[in-house]
């Protein structure tokens, strides 16, 4: 069965870990940074994410601060994670009106800089986040100097009743999607929390982003090379 994980930021409020949830929690990604700025929920939320066995950090790329400034933020904020992400979104990143579909100047060309700054010095494996919209519409140009690396894909299934993050990603459903790299080595699955469910999971909102691994729990690990979680000899507690 393959590995099983939720990503959260300050928009789920919480994470209060939980013994049998909807599915299995064997990772968790969180928002640590966004521009230059880190995620306000930062520290509450990494706090409570320590029972999580395996722990990976995420930043939200944009256009309007140069790209050597937000990964000098975001390094600066991964510490005790196993491995890390930059998530390129159209959102917040759109030159005039979004009905125009213009990047940010200069923000697609900075991807790759940012991408092979993060791999030299983080010490730790990285992933690009996306979905099929953006890869087709603004990344296309720079396909050839981000294809080697790891891939988080964003897509969803398309109707709710024929998600299964064990079969095959339904690529086919949205425009530009038959473009898309197949070779995800996560993929966001589910943006609804299996139907709003997200409680369930141990956050605070209705709604989570449900991810899955290609590959078994062992496999994540021999990929993440997570740092294994230390508890108290006496008290049982997990120690940061």
């Amino acid at each position: 069965m393959r590995a099983h994980g939720i990503d959260i930021s300050h928009w789920q409020g919480f994470y209060k870990h939980q013994v049998n949830p909807q599915r299995p929690v064997d990772f968790i990604i969180q928002k640590l940074t966004e521009g230059i700025y880190r995620d306000v929920a930062y520290s509450t939320l990494k706090a409570s994410i320590q029972p999580v066995p395996i722990k990976g950090g995420y930043h939200y790329f944009r256009g309007q601060w140069n790209w050597k400034q937000q990964m000098d933020v975001f390094l600066g904020q991964l510490d005790g994670y196993d491995f890390w992400s930059i998530d390129f979104e159209k959102g917040g990143n759109f030159s005039g009106l979004s009905a125009l579909n213009k990047p940010y100047p200069g923000l697609v060309e900075s991807l790759p800089l940012a991408l092979e700054y993060m791999t030299k010095y983080s010490g730790k494996p990285g992933l690009l986040y996306t979905g099929a919209g953006t890869w087709m519409d603004w990344l296309k140009p720079i396909w050839s100097e981000i294809d080697h690396y790891d891939l988080w894909v964003a897509h969803y299934w398309l109707p709710i009743t024929v998600r299964n993050p064990e079969g095959k990603a339904n690529y086919f459903t949205i425009r530009g999607a038959e473009t898309m790299r197949k070779d995800w080595r996560f993929w966001q699955y589910d943006d609804k929390g299996f139907e709003n469910r997200g409680k369930l999971f141990g956050v605070g909102s209705y709604g989570l982003d449900l991810n899955v691994f290609n590959g078994d729990v062992a496999a994540l690990r021999a990929w993440a090379k997570p740092v294994p979680v230390k508890h108290c000899p006496t008290c049982g507690q997990v120690i940061p």
